[in-house]
Formats: structure tokens, C-alpha cells, sequence
């Protein structure tokens, strides 16, 4: 039960993450100014970054068994 709520958390942190650097590749074709781009990049880009690595954590610690102190060091 715990391997398939961490499996649909992954999938939507996937899906969340697409969706934000989508967005902000739109952002940069549409808004009018260079710092609007600037802006739409920085913000939305990362926050999509951050949601697939999410994503990619998640997906890791459920596929592997290692001790909680090993996966602190490795993700750091």
C-alpha cells in the first residue's frame, strides 16, 4: 500500500514539474519585456526542476533499500 501511494506522489510531482516548465517556456515566448522573461524563467523553471527531482527522490527510494543515513549523504 505504502509502495503505491509513493509511486502516485511521484507520478503527480512528475506531472506538476512538466507542467511548470511548460509554463514557463511559454512565459518567455509571450510576455513583452526582457526582465518579465527573466522573471518567467527563474521562478517557474526552477520550481518544475525542483517538482521532477521530487519525482526522481521519490522514485529512487522506492526502488532501492538503502539506510535512511546513506540517502542523506547521497541527495545532499
Amino acid at each position: 500500500m505504502l509502495d503505491i501511494s509513493i509511486e502516485i506522489i511521484s507520478i503527480i510531482s512528475f506531472i506538476v514539474g512538466v507542467f511548470f516548465i511548460l509554463t514557463g517556456s511559454i512565459g518567455l515566448m509571450r510576455l513583452p519585456d526582457v526582465f518579465s522573461r527573466i522573471h518567467a524563467a527563474g521562478m517557474i523553471d526552477t520550481a518544475g526542476a525542483s517538482f521532477i527531482i521530487l519525482g526522481m527522490i521519490l522514485q529512487d527510494r522506492k526502488s532501492t533499500r538503502l539506510n535512511s543515513s546513506h540517502r542523506c549523504i547521497s541527495y545532499a
